[in-house]
């Protein structure tokens, strides 16, 4: 065993003739809490489907738990990579508990449905995530930022030691924003899962993330931490913006 949970190598995909991820290479460590930040089409998204296993490269590849994602069985994948989308549309009435409860179909028995542990895992997610009091309501009449909540919920209740989220702060206020970062830190530092969250708020990142990995035009232009990637001219040349308009913290 490698002692990473995630390696991305040389990772290469195409999208009909435009070439959207160059050759990028990283991995995370059991554990570890990584942000991915770029500007929008620099391949973010792309990547999380990659290593999710929605979407197949061109080149290159992504290994799990040191093992080629290609050779993980589908069930397999799901028990191990948990993924959180940016934005959820529920096309049917389905109640809170019951879209959370779908997070443990990887685990669930075909013949016997939910069983304790299942319901415990749920009732957990709930619990942590702080969305007891939205038990019993239509998914589809929640707020945008309440349904952000629900679907992370769902992803920690799935149980996986991989937690992939595609900017969970959107559609969150300040103070859901914060909550759901110290989540994410705990998840980490306590229960050894490991993070890796598409960030759009620079800010925020440096100051949750003790790791920073910039994409620019579908390659990897910096990773390390927050004052060694956001650098005055890193922000000039990728974000294209006064970099004296970004504020950059450590991790706190």
């Amino acid at each position: 065993m490698s002692g990473l949970a995630l390696e991305v190598r040389s990772l290469t995909v195409d999208y009909g003739t435009r070439r959207v991820l160059s050759g990028v290479d990283f991995s995370l460590r059991a554990g570890e809490m990584v942000a991915l930040l770029g500007p929008n089409g620099a391949g973010k998204s792309t990547l999380l489907r990659c290593i999710g296993g929605t979407l197949r490269p061109a080149a290159g590849g992504v290994l799990i738990d040191a093992v080629p994602l290609a050779e993980h069985e589908q069930a397999a994948i799901a028990r191990r990579v948990a993924v959180v989308p940016g934005q959820t549309v529920a096309a049917f009435p389905i109640r809170v508990e019951e879209l959370v409860a779908l997070g443990r179909l990887p685990h669930e028995h075909p013949l016997l449905g939910l069983r304790p542990a299942d319901r415990a895992a749920i009732d957990a997610a709930i619990e942590r995530v702080s969305i007891g009091h939205l038990r019993g309501r239509d998914v589809r009449e929640l707020s945008l930022g309440e349904r952000q909540l629900v679907v992370l919920a769902m992803a920690l209740a799935q149980g996986s030691r991989l937690l992939l989220l595609d900017e969970p702060t959107v559609h969150l206020d300040l103070r859901h924003q914060v909550a759901v970062m110290e989540l994410l830190r705990d998840l980490s530092s306590r229960d050894g899962v490991t993070v890796l969250a598409v960030m759009h708020d620079v800010t925020l990142a440096s100051h949750f993330f003790r790791r920073l990995v910039l994409l620019d035009g579908g390659r990897l232009v910096a990773d390390g931490p927050p004052a060694d990637v956001l650098t005055g001219d890193r922000i000039q040349a990728v974000y294209g913006i006064n970099p004296g308009l970004i504020s950059v913290a450590g991790p706190a």
